[in-house]
């Protein structure tokens, strides 16, 4: 593990030239991702590696935080509102509305929290209530809250979208009281490790990583430049060590079975299901419903739909459509969220929804 005679350069290398780095399972890789892990790309130095690649790897660029982020006073109409409506009517009037981008995550974040109008929150018994989520102890209230604390943990790093899209998760989670005593998670497709970050600075027992063999370099990456005394096993290192004694353990999409059943109190996945075959999703579920303690909680927010492919435009696709109503939800567990995700909604283009469930 970390803090031993290896370095972690040394330790990836040992796992880049193990065939735990080179055997992936055909279920693992929809057309989708059988092209994007193709295109993560790992280089390692004598005292570093680096890690890019068109999806899966999110981490903040290494650009110091310069400016103060503000949020906006809740309930009223801002400035930037304002301009982005008269921005908005401008573009549309030139006919070039194709260009327009989403809202900037910021006063996304912002809206939410506070329950601005423009968030479209309903008070109801079958919605979150954001401003209970806002005042509850150790939330993120303000985009400039998770601003300062980003830069502070990471040496002066801005947040980036995926940043902020895990503190939000985040905030839901603290709110429901799940970081109890023995909390611990398993987080599926945890891409760079934006929210595993997150979740470890608060579990209490070992949590686990399933992803791609190539992506996991990219968290390992991450979290261990973050998290410099973090304790972890590898893939090629988890079937021979004690997993009691490491903080995280990276297990690759072949190694499901090396988790014990009711190790964990949550389970996670965010935006990587829609990628996913459906076979694979499934078996997920089979993971997640085994490794979960009873009355244990699994989260997930992802597209309404999508369709796994590569290139949408380039060829016919045979993948099937993966539909969020669609996932293979087990009878008998206690649905606490299930609505659109408000913040996807304002972010972009496609549909998402979140789901918040007790086994």
């Amino acid at each position: 593990m970390n803090g031993g005679a290896q370095t972690t350069v040394d330790r990836m290398a040992s796992y880049l030239s193990s065939p735990q780095f080179t055997e992936v399972p055909d279920i693992s890789l929809s057309e989708y991702w059988r092209y994007f892990h193709k295109e993560i790309s790992v280089v390692l130095a004598q005292d570093n590696m680096r890690v890019s690649g068109k999806s899966g790897y999110y981490a903040p660029a290494k650009s110091k935080l310069v400016t103060a982020l503000r949020g906006l006073r809740s309930g009223q109409l801002g400035v930037a509102d304002i301009r982005n409506r008269l921005l908005h009517r401008f573009v549309c009037a030139l006919g070039a509305s194709e260009i327009l981008t989403s809202m900037p995550i910021t006063r996304a974040f912002d809206a939410i929290m506070s329950a601005a109008p423009l968030a479209e929150i309903s008070l109801s018994p079958y919605r979150i209530d954001f401003r209970k989520v806002a005042k509850a102890p150790g939330a993120f209230a303000t985009a400039a809250d998770v601003a300062r604390d980003y830069a502070a943990k990471s040496g002066g790093t801005a947040p980036n979208v995926h940043t902020y899209l895990s503190y939000f998760y985040y905030n839901i989670l603290n709110y429901f009281g799940i970081f109890t005593s023995d909390f611990s998670f398993l987080e599926i497709g945890a891409g760079n490790g934006n929210l595993a970050r997150l979740l470890l600075s608060r579990a209490k027992k070992t949590c686990y990583v399933v992803d791609l063999p190539r992506t996991i370099c990219g968290a390992v990456g991450y979290l261990s430049e973050i998290l410099p005394d973090l304790k972890f096993l590898l893939p090629n290192e988890a079937p021979h060590q004690p997993h009691e004694n490491a903080d995280l353990v990276f297990l690759t999409t072949a190694q499901t079975d090396l988790m014990s059943d009711h190790a964990v109190t949550l389970a996670v996945n965010t935006d990587s299901f829609q990628e996913m075959r459906r076979e694979q999703i499934a078996q997920y579920f089979d993971l997640i419903n085994r490794v979960v303690v009873p009355r244990g909680y699994f989260f997930t927010n992802n597209r309404v739909e999508k369709i796994p492919a590569a290139d949408e435009l380039e060829r016919e696709t045979l993948e099937q459509v993966n539909r969020f109503s669609e996932f293979p939800w087990r009878p008998g567990h206690e649905v606490l969220v299930y609505e659109i995700s408000r913040i996807i909604r304002l972010l972009g283009r496609d549909a998402a929804f979140m789901r918040f469930e007790r086994l």
